[in-house]
């Protein structure tokens, strides 16, 4: 007897082979998954760590510009391609932008995954406080000699025009004697030749008090101008009557605050031959935008240049002692000189801002010895260089992800 198939054991095979055939694809499809979060979470690793060495980048930079240090010698805050870890690295362009900011660009890279970000730092400025009596600022007596003329009404940025009324032409608490052919303007007056007191152009016997109790405390004029808090209040110089006690003093910044800044622009000398190389290598002139600072007795001669710096400065000469004198003044300048002494300013010199002397001395404030001109300017001394320290922090305003390519 033929035996013939049961239609149920042929139903049962074909079932096998499809069940067969889905958990082979259930399988094959699951292996292919695996492997693509597998590649996936690599790739995200990656990514993760190229962002942070772009991150570790910028901390270094920033580094660089808090110690003032251009390490490689490629523009501060820039660096290099520098390794980090087994397979990444970071490199960093800065740029300088408005004054005390710099944008900070890192492309930070973990083998084949690459990330960049760029941020905007700026750096915290000291708070400059400006007020200006005179174009000639004395606390000694002042003697004003030749043909010099000193004007203290209002000349604009670019010296070429009377702008405002201004101030005194010179303010001393001591005594003024405009001498020889000399002439002295001041509030909204021309220079008028051997000018006395009755022109209205300058100031002896300058009173630094003004009656006034600023602090509430009973008191007016009781502190001395010297950077202390004398009355214990949690204030400096809020109330007081006596004149500046030196540079740093009259600008009511932090004592030191002057020379840091010119060390860390390298503008600091102690010698009349640093100075003398600084300027020869640079063109005979000193540039502007800077903090000078000189650290030394005598400077004899101060020659500026023949060209005026074109954004103003400020030139400190001053000692511990309260003795330096700046002596035969040559050349071109626009900003703030502040001097313990100064004495014989040369024919053909100009200075356009205004000038401050701390000695109580007669001996080096004789003004002139030409046809030299002085005249104050308040839009020069509004464009004087930030009080930025180096070491300063620097805060970063803005962070964003860029292109990486």
């Amino acid at each position: 007897m033929k035996r013939t198939s049961s239609p149920r054991k042929g139903m049962a095979l074909l079932l096998a082979l499809i069940v067969g055939l889905i958990v082979f694809a259930l399988a094959f499809f699951g292996a292919l998954i695996a492997s693509d979060v597998m590649r996936g979470a690599g790739e995200t690793w990656e990514m993760r760590q190229a962002l942070y060495a772009a991150e570790a980048g910028v901390n270094k930079s920033i580094r660089e510009l808090t110690l003032s240090t251009d390490a490689n010698g490629d523009g501060l805050g820039t660096l290099p391609t520098t390794p980090m870890g087994t397979n990444g690295s970071f490199t960093v362009v800065a740029t300088a932008g408005g004054v005390g900011e710099y944008t900070i660009r890192s492309l930070g890279q973990m083998n084949d995954s690459r990330r960049r970000i760029e941020v905007v730092v700026r750096q915290g400025l000291i708070p400059v406080s400006l007020d200006f009596r005179a174009a000639i600022t004395a606390n000694g007596p002042v003697t004003t000699l030749g043909g010099i003329t000193v004007d203290g009404r209002d000349w604009d940025y670019n010296n070429s025009s009377v702008v405002g009324g201004g101030v005194w032409g010179i303010s001393s608490r001591s005594t003024i004697a405009v001498n020889g052919s000399s002439s002295v303007g001041g509030n909204g007056r021309a220079p008028v030749r051997n000018a006395t007191g009755g022109d209205n152009v300058f100031e002896a016997s300058a009173d630094w008090s003004d009656g006034i109790d600023q602090d509430s405390d009973g008191s007016p004029d009781e502190e001395a101008f010297d950077g202390i808090d004398n009355d214990g209040d949690g204030q400096v110089d809020e109330d007081t009557s006596d004149f500046p006690a030196g540079p740093d003093v009259f600008l009511k910044i932090p004592g030191g605050t002057l020379q840091s800044v010119a060390q860390s622009m390298g503008t600091y000398f102690t010698s009349q031959a640093q100075l003398d190389a600084y300027r020869t290598a640079n063109g005979g002139s000193l540039p502007g935008g800077k903090v000078y600072y000189l650290d030394f007795s005598v400077c004899q001669p101060m020659d500026f240049g023949a060209t005026m710096n074109t954004t103003p400065s400020i030139l400190v000469h001053h000692t511990s002692a309260g003795n330096a004198k700046m002596k035969n003044v040559h050349g071109q300048f626009k900003g703030l000189l502040m001097v313990d002494g100064m004495e014989h300013i040369n024919a053909n010199t100009t200075i356009l801002g205004a000038i401050v002397s701390f000695t109580p001395s007669s001996v080096g404030n004789a003004y002139g010895n030409g046809g030299a001109t002085v005249r104050f300017s308040s839009a020069v001394l509004g464009g004087l260089p930030p009080m930025m320290l180096s070491g300063g922090a620097w805060p970063i305003r803005s962070w964003r992800e860029i292109p990486a390519n």
